[in-house]
């Protein structure tokens, strides 16, 4: 907690400086998340008007999971998924050992290597289409609620990248594993009712990616919304503590060697 504490001011000095010196991109990130973010809710406006629901969910109900997917899509791809296509060249390279010795912690210090302020417009996207989609009697115990949720799906989506980091300090040779790290993302886009049950069982057991965002929604209409945050916040306790132990022993492993 007091990493996370000490890198935010680090991080967001590091987001102004990446973004003043890259402000050629500012209209081109602007133009592709606006094309994106319409591009998504057109199909899912043609999709409700001609089907009625998906997965259980209506158009309103739509509308706020694809917001809450392109705000936790956003932050993803703002300071998590950068690093994990330059970690291979960091491992063979030797330059991991200054992030093993930096006083944020590794995952800190690759947080920091390359972040991408320029996704953040997804966020700003995400937190627009939430607000336009919200039900007119929202009450302030459904957003605490669904605010609690997406911390915690938050925390899962950290949790799997922290392993995902621990695989590539393993096995260089693991390809396109950032890849499907993000397809692994855009699965939340979608209701977890509207997938084949194999999948189903997968995205809310297994690695429950779904629930990321799906619990949140629920808890704007706070709809089963106890169980729901409960279940998302143990899994997302014990995936940290998990994922945390694996990175240490794997960083332990590279230095011994």
């Amino acid at each position: 907690m007091r990493t996370a504490i000490s890198i935010f001011p680090v991080l967001m000095r590091r987001f102004v400086e990446l973004a003043l010196a890259t402000r050629a991109q500012a209209l081109v990130s602007i133009f592709t998340t606006v094309a994106a973010a319409g591009t998504g809710l057109a199909t899912f406006y043609f999709f409700y008007e001609r089907v009625g629901t998906l997965g259980g969910l209506d158009a309103r109900q739509g509308y706020l999971l694809y917001g809450t997917y392109l705000l936790i899509d956003g932050i993803t791809a703002a300071i998590l998924t950068p690093v994990l296509a330059k970690l291979p060249s960091y491992v063979k390279s030797g330059h991991l050992d200054s992030f093993l010795l930096n006083p944020v912690g590794l995952r800190g210090a690759l947080i920091l290597a390359s972040p991408n302020p320029w996704r953040l417009t997804d966020v700003a996207a995400g937190v627009s289409i939430i607000g336009l989609a919200l039900p007119a009697d929202v009450t302030t115990h459904g957003v605490v609620l669904a605010s609690i949720a997406l911390l915690c799906g938050f925390a899962l989506i950290f949790s799997i990248w922290t392993l995902v980091v621990a695989l590539i300090m393993s096995y260089l040779r693991v390809d396109n594993v950032g890849q499907l790290f993000t397809f692994g993302i855009s699965l939340v886009k979608f209701p977890i009712g509207s997938y084949p049950a194999w999948l189903k069982v997968f995205l809310s057991f297994v690695v429950p990616l779904g629930l990321a965002a799906g619990v949140p929604v629920s808890a704007l209409n706070e709809s089963g919304t106890l169980n729901g945050i409960a279940y998302l916040a143990c899994y997302s306790l014990c995936s940290f503590f998990v994922s945390t132990i694996v990175l240490r022993m794997v960083a332990n492993f590279y230095q011994e060697t």
